[in-house]
């Protein structure tokens, strides 16, 4: 019946038990797992760059808050040139911008005593993070 079949058929390495890859074969097995190396490798280095921006962002977001904490800890100054922080991480630096605000309505000459902090992180002179809040000079 073997043999009947391997004459109609005009395949005998197949029936014969012949085992065996083609070159075609192996080729296609290379390109297969070329293909699917590249998309792991790609999904690595994009896991990779998403933990550094995360690492990044966490990192700016503490110093914005502790520098935050420490300017509300200061005395007000009507000029808004308050203490940075020390000791920062290298590649790190923070912009304090400190805005009067008139909430009377009176003139800007007179100080209210309010104003608008914003905090600037930069990586390497690139904004990471922008924190805004408020001062209060506190009459005792």
């Amino acid at each position: 019946m073997v043999k009947l079949i391997n004459k109609i058929s005009g395949d005998s390495k197949w029936w014969t038990g012949q085992r065996g890859m083609t070159l075609i074969e192996t080729l296609i097995a290379i390109s297969i797992l070329s293909v699917i190396a590249a998309a792991f490798l790609t999904s690595m280095t994009t896991a990779a760059h998403t933990t550094f921006i995360v690492q990044k962002r966490a990192t700016a977001e503490g110093l914005a808050k502790s520098q935050m904490e420490y300017i509300k800890r200061q005395d007000y100054k009507v000029d808004g040139d308050y203490e940075k922080l020390t000791g920062l991480p290298q590649g790190y630096d923070l912009d304090i911008v400190a805005e009067r605000l008139n909430p009377r309505g009176d003139s800007t000459i007179n100080d209210d005593g309010l104003q608008k902090i914003v905090i600037i992180v930069r990586y390497h002179s690139d904004e990471v993070l922008r924190l805004e809040g408020y001062k209060c000079f506190q009459r005792y």
